[in-house]
């Protein structure tokens, strides 16, 4: 019986980041804590420190991902060497230990790298110039998230004083059409918020614009992608950006997994549970893909694959069933976004209808 043997590097260094300083656990082959060390959180400490291993033929060096994880293993990978991101959700050696420092948290990394590197579950983070541009529309969603929480405070205030009976408006008309429902001796406060609110709604068009502009000059994809149903242009290229390079997946099905749309598995003999999704990936993205389903879903949105495909799910009747469909919808639609942005191919909202009567 022939023995499975595995390459160990001649070092391994695991590195727990930080805000201020990042804690690194050296080992040699055989297994052994060579050092620990901690540097500065800064482009020159990270140089001046592993400029020692440039000339190692054998070097393997794995960090968890975080804020800082994208420049530090940019740097690291410009100087030559291997380096894995680790997942931080499959460490729960790690982040689950009851008696948890930055230092042992480097020598568990550092240990489970040099057994097997599979095991950290290592990921791709998006090139930079994907990261700028999406930059943009972050600042987009913190901008509608504080018009949300000024149109909520302007709201709870005047129920507050008995004003119940304001008009329903969309947001970005809130700040013109609630002065006229504020009493006088109110306004010289309420109007700050109602001023703020229309402040961030010029930013936000401003953002919208840039966007548009973005998908138009450095994303043709994005555009493409806006032919289905409820994908605007936000939708559209905050896909594009986040999936970044379309070829790291093998099949347009790994998309759903990526994005955290496919059920969580508790499997163990003959049971088998039915769990709620996993919620991995980009949060954003998925609310808004869960969005677009939810149009898609919806009497207004135009007949299409997708929509008979949620509705055959939503037709068991109830709130659970509905949930069920939109997320179904959201998982289809993140495919299919895949398949014509890999493919190149056109958009056919009835694709099976058109086999059908090609057959």
């Amino acid at each position: 019986m022939s023995k499975i043997t595995i390459a160990v590097p001649e070092i391994t260094i695991g590195i727990d980041l930080g805000n201020k300083k990042h804690d690194l656990c050296v080992l040699n082959s055989m297994g052994e804590v060579v050092e620990q060390i901690q540097i500065d959180n800064h482009i020159e400490a990270l140089h001046e420190y592993f400029e020692q291993y440039k000339n190692r033929s054998s070097i393997r060096i794995a960090l968890e991902v975080g804020a800082c994880s994208m420049w530090v293993s940019s740097i690291l990978k410009e100087m030559g060497f291997k380096v894995i991101v680790a997942n931080a959700r499959k460490l729960r050696m790690i982040w689950g230990d009851t008696n948890k420092c930055d230092e042992k948290d480097a020598e568990k990394i550092a240990r489970v790298a040099r057994m097997d590197p599979k095991l950290l579950h290592g990921i791709e983070h998006r090139s930079l110039s994907a990261q700028k541009m999406l930059s943009v529309i972050r600042v987009r969603e913190h901008f509608i998230g504080a018009r949300t929480r000024c149109i909520n405070c302007v709201r709870g205030i005047l129920k507050s004083f008995g004003v119940t009976d304001l008009p329903s408006c969309a947001s970005n008309r809130f700040g013109e059409r609630m002065l006229a429902h504020i009493p006088d001796d109110l306004i010289s406060t309420l109007g700050e918020l109602l001023e703020e609110s229309k402040d961030l709604t010029n930013r936000i068009e401003g953002l919208d614009d840039r966007i548009y502009m973005l998908s138009e000059e450095s994303c043709p994809e994005a555009i493409k992608l806006q032919e289905l149903p409820g994908v605007g242009p936000v939708t559209a290229l905050t896909y594009v950006l986040t999936i970044d390079d379309p070829k790291r997946f093998q099949k347009s099905r790994d998309i759903g997994a990526f994005l955290g749309l496919t059920p969580k598995r508790d499997q163990s003999g003959e049971i088998d549970k039915q769990l709620s999704i996993t919620k991995q990936g980009d949060r954003y993205l998925r609310a808004l893909l869960v969005g677009s389903a939810q149009f898609i879903l919806s009497d207004r949105s135009p007949a299409s694959d997708l929509k008979n495909y949620g509705r055959r799910i939503a037709s068991s009747g109830g709130r659970i069933a509905k949930k069920k469909a939109v997320v179904a919808i959201a998982r289809k639609l993140a495919i299919l976004m895949h398949h014509l942005w890999v493919s190149g191919g056109d958009y056919i909202p009835l694709h099976k209808q058109a086999l059908r009567k090609a057959s």
